[in-house]
């Protein structure tokens, strides 16, 4: 009985690896998304602070064509690891680059991004989001919160 306890915890230590393997593989893959949006423009810049504004993944291991391990293949072990990202959009600050002078020019004392516009002065947009990865062992194609297996990673992203 206690040899069926210990393979019991194998397995299931082994599965949490897993799915923590599967959250973070979300997460790279999230993080490709937001660099490549961010080429053309800022990632979600129209969406509500606060809101998901991209979902990356919801699918398994084994469909990903773009994988961080190509050893994973549809017959492997992590071929059953669902996994799902929500890009959250926190917040972008607007900063001068330095050597700017910090003033717009027309004598107000508080700083206004606004007073910049078409003055010369140059502004960078910092933007922070997070990453929320859900990942499992699941057949349903889906990590609902009711699955007592879910590893969930989140990450905060800064792009400048």
């Amino acid at each position: 009985m206690k040899l069926k306890k210990q393979a019991n915890q194998v397995r299931s230590n082994n599965n949490n690896s897993e799915t923590l393997y599967s959250a973070e593989s979300c997460i790279a893959e999230a993080k490709r998304w937001l660099d490549a949006e961010r080429e053309t423009r800022t990632p979600c810049e129209s969406d509500t602070k606060g809101s998901v504004c991209k979902v990356i993944g919801e699918k398994y291991m084994g469909d990903s064509p773009i994988r961080i391990d190509s050893g994973v293949t549809s017959d492997s072990r992590l071929s059953a690891h669902y996994y799902r990202c929500e890009i959250i959009r926190l917040s972008t600050v607007s900063t001068e680059v330095s050597g700017a002078t910090g003033s717009s020019g027309d004598g107000e004392e508080e700083y206004d991004v606004s007073d910049d516009v078409g003055t010369g002065v140059i502004i960078s947009n910092i933007s922070y989001y997070k990453i929320r990865s859900k990942a499992c062992v699941s057949t349903s194609g889906s990590c609902d919160s009711d699955n007592p297996n879910v590893t969930i990673v989140e990450e905060i992203v800064k792009i400048n």
